[in-house]
């Protein structure tokens, strides 16, 4: 019994490996880290056990993140026009007044939105408020650069997202994982 247990287990460790998105990855690797640990126990196998017992917690911290970020998104999706599931995705970014976020022509490579006070798209005289997304225009032209040079007015609070990997064919924001 104690050797079927250790396969199941080397099973989902397999089947997790080979997963494409993350939450079918997450819930194989906890399948694992539970039997790996009832065969650690069970086999008198303490560094098995130990490491299966250290590793549940993190994929199961992993696992909320991911189950709360879904959330987030579909919420999103069902109408209610949120962006609010965006801020968990970056960092905060405190700016001043005048402050250039980038230049017109810099390569795309982030996302912006802004959580409070006001940034200014000088070229196109827009003043963007709270809420507001920015930057993400760039992503979709042939050259990926930015077209607009956004400036901070005073007390503008944005966060930007996780720098992205960019190809001509891609765009994909690291952060993202929600199939």
């Amino acid at each position: 019994m104690v050797d079927v247990i250790g396969w199941v287990a080397a099973a989902l460790t397999l089947l997790a490996f080979s997963m494409r998105t993350m939450l079918p990855l997450r819930l194989s690797a906890v399948g694992a880290n539970l039997f790996f640990i009832l065969y650690g126990w069970q086999a008198g196998l303490t560094p098995v056990f130990v490491l299966h017992c250290l590793l549940l917690p993190f994929n199961l911290y992993r696992l909320g993140e991911l189950l709360i970020a879904r959330r987030r998104f579909h919420a999103a999706r069902s109408g209610t026009h949120t962006t609010d599931w965006l801020r968990g995705l970056g960092r905060r970014l405190h700016l001043s007044a005048g402050d250039t976020i980038f230049r017109q022509g810099d390569q795309a490579d982030r996302l912006y939105q802004v959580t409070r006070g006001e940034v200014d798209l000088v070229e196109i005289g827009v003043t963007l408020g709270a809420g507001d997304i920015f930057g993400e225009i760039a992503f979709f032209t042939s050259t990926q650069a930015r077209t607009l040079r956004p400036a901070a007015r005073p007390i503008a609070i944005s966060w930007r997202s996780r720098k992205t990997t960019s190809s001509p064919s891609t765009t994909r924001i690291r952060a993202s994982g929600f199939t």
